[in-house]
């Protein structure tokens, strides 16, 4: 199955492939969310797959909390001090980010700590719910869940087995069938060959989380 959204990476800084202006991801783990991301969004997800826990609400809380302070940490300094191990790159598909998460994203991928991608819905570029549902549906082995916020706008899984995603500037695909290879030439619109101008707003999104 295979899935074109409108909407492409929300920064270059997520560019994989720099002379074909695309980032390429196999394999990540996934987040929906339907407003805007904040840093806490972002803490509780990883918190509910990289700290282990019982599944008991006192373990799942004190997931997040290590989680935030290790994000937090790689704003402020680019370390945490407690090893973040993120097992599988991280997709995430949100209604916005705010500067915090944003900076979060980045710097975990530009102090290698693991492939992320950030793909923003807002202004109706993408439905977040139904490409959520086309890929519980659609993935080759069912993603394991393992956040639901109360209000249902927040929803995160483990690794998505078999999903292969290319984002350009302004279109996203993303297969469970072929690779990043394939999905490329069968879609060349999606690399722009050249240099991109990078945006501001990291620095901006930097500055912001190391003020805070």
């Amino acid at each position: 199955m295979e899935r074109t959204i409108a909407a492409g990476f929300a920064t270059p800084y997520f560019i994989t492939q720099p002379e074909r202006a695309v980032a390429c991801m196999e394999g990540p783990a996934a987040l929906f969310c339907r407003r805007v991301l904040t840093l806490k969004d972002l803490a509780a997800w990883l918190g509910a797959f990289v700290y282990k826990t019982d599944g008991a609400p006192a373990g799942e809380q004190a997931g997040a909390e290590r989680a935030l302070k290790a994000l937090r940490e790689i704003i402020e300094c680019g370390k945490p001090a407690e090893a973040l191990p993120l097992p599988h790159p991280l997709l995430v598909l949100s209604e916005g980010l705010d500067r915090q998460s944003l900076a979060a994203l980045l710097l975990v991928k530009l102090r290698g700590y693991r492939q992320t991608l950030a793909l923003d819905a807002s202004g109706g570029r993408f439905d977040v719910t139904e490409t959520r549902d086309w890929l519980i549906h659609g993935a080759t082995w069912a993603p394991e869940p393992v956040l639901s916020s109360r209000d249902g706008d927040v929803a995160g899984f483990g690794q998505v087995r078999g999903l292969r995603v290319v984002s350009g500037v302004k279109e996203t695909v993303l297969s469970t069938e072929d690779d990043c290879e394939r999905i490329l030439a069968r879609h060349p619109s999606l690399a722009q060959r050249g240099l991109l101008k990078h945006p501001a707003c990291f620095l901006d999104a930097t500055a912001d989380g190391r003020s805070g």
